[in-house]
């Protein structure tokens, strides 16, 4: 008998986000909730056109711990209505908190409710779906905090607690009970070994990872926590900024076929569902830019925009003003004013005949008692203020 099972993951509901590193808010909702609203929609009209018969969350359904009214409002709407389609299994990813034998509060909202399964701890549920018996293996993420504190991880490294509690997650893999007669689905949180956070960037060593080989007896595998598509992972619902920019958001739907006549087979048939991406991320160089225009001449005009690298200061504020003149409403500025001129003795290596805001602070910290552990951060400021006053 043949299961449809879909695999969706890191929604990552949030009213607090920014978009370019500014606050929008549309229709009384933060723009990066409200970017998510139509892909949460579309997973639901999905599982009701399509006859799904198990959905599986496994983590980051909240950004963060403490989720406000209007993410609940999101999150509780949608479960609810793809319960109504199939049994939904939750499980907790790291953005939901809760430390030791502590629950979350951010999944306080989704437990209880009819059909619906959250797991903040690594447990088996056991449904039968279409006469077809199911076991699905919940891993959270685990409570690092509670493991780090533990008396065996004393003076290890943060690589090396990493390392220890993957292997403890492993332990708990290899203790779940895999039944020969069920179709046997591991529902988790957790990165692992070779796994990509982006096309160019591996999972790094101090995150904790499962080697792959713990994954090899399970019929499926359905994780959270990396937001590209991969063997495992479904990815994310939507871009989370400059650099998910090349990502496609979307869910995975598998169609397993569980045949015990004689031999036990295990067919799964993947496919991916891509989401609507109402907002594209770009980068330009700052002559990239200066060529480049909204309106079918370089990008949208509500996509998100960085410009960054290295400027001569007339390039850097020529940046700015078209920006200003565009009008954009995404814009964030990432570049960095080159310093070209004539050496004026010890006090600056270089500076030009009129003075960046970095040159000019510079001067004026030069001989003073006390002021460099400062620096770094009024040089900021004084960008900063020098920005808002280019772009206004």
């Amino acid at each position: 008998m043949k299961i449809r099972v879909l695999h969706t993951a890191d929604w990552h509901l949030t009213n607090r986000g920014t978009i370019a590193g500014h606050h929008i808010l549309q229709e009384g909702m933060n723009l990066t909730l409200l970017d998510r609203v139509p892909a949460v929609q579309a997973i639901v009209d999905y599982a009701r056109e399509n006859h799904v018969d198990l959905i599986t969350l496994p983590g980051d359904l909240f950004d963060h711990k403490n989720p406000e009214d209007a993410e609940i409002r999101v999150a509780v709407t949608a479960v609810t209505q793809l319960s109504q389609v199939a049994p939904v299994v939750i499980v907790r990813g790291n953005h939901e908190g809760g430390k030791g034998a502590e629950s979350s509060d951010a999944l306080a909202s989704l437990k209880e409710r009819p059909n619906v399964y959250v797991y903040e701890q690594p447990d088996t549920l056991t449904l039968t779906v279409k006469d077809t018996r199911v076991n699905i293996f919940c891993l959270p993420y685990p409570k690092k905090p509670t493991l780090v504190e533990a008396p065996e991880t004393a003076g290890m490294s943060p690589e090396e607690i990493s390392q220890f509690v993957g292997l403890k997650m492993e332990v708990a893999l290899a203790n779940f009970h895999l039944d020969e007669n069920a179709v046997n689905i591991l529902a988790g949180h957790i990165s692992v070994m070779g796994a990509r956070y982006s096309a160019d960037q591996q999972v790094p060593a101090f995150d904790i990872f499962v080697q792959r080989t713990s994954l090899e007896p399970y019929d499926l595998v359905c994780l959270g926590h990396l937001h590209e598509p991969q063997e495992f992972y479904c990815g994310s619902i939507a871009r989370g900024g400059f650099g998910e920019a090349e990502i496609l958001p979307g869910f995975k739907v598998y169609d397993v076929d569980l045949r015990l006549n004689g031999k036990r087979t295990c067919k799964v048939e993947e496919q991916f569902i891509p989401l609507p991406v109402p907002r594209v991320f770009l980068t330009f160089t700052p002559a990239e830019f200066m060529k480049s225009g909204p309106n079918g001449n370089g990008f949208d005009h509500d996509a998100a925009v960085r410009v960054t690298g290295r400027a001569l200061r007339p390039d850097y504020d020529a940046v700015l003003r078209k920006a200003k003149t565009l009008g954009l409403p995404y814009f964030k500025n990432s570049m960095e004013i080159d310093i070209v001129g004539v050496g004026l003795g010890d006090a600056v290596e270089h500076i030009s005949a009129e003075p960046t805001t970095e040159e000019a602070i510079r001067l004026w910290a030069t001989g003073k008692e006390g002021i460099d552990k400062f620096l770094d951060d009024l040089i900021i400021m004084g960008k900063e203020i020098e920005e808002k006053c280019l772009v206004e």
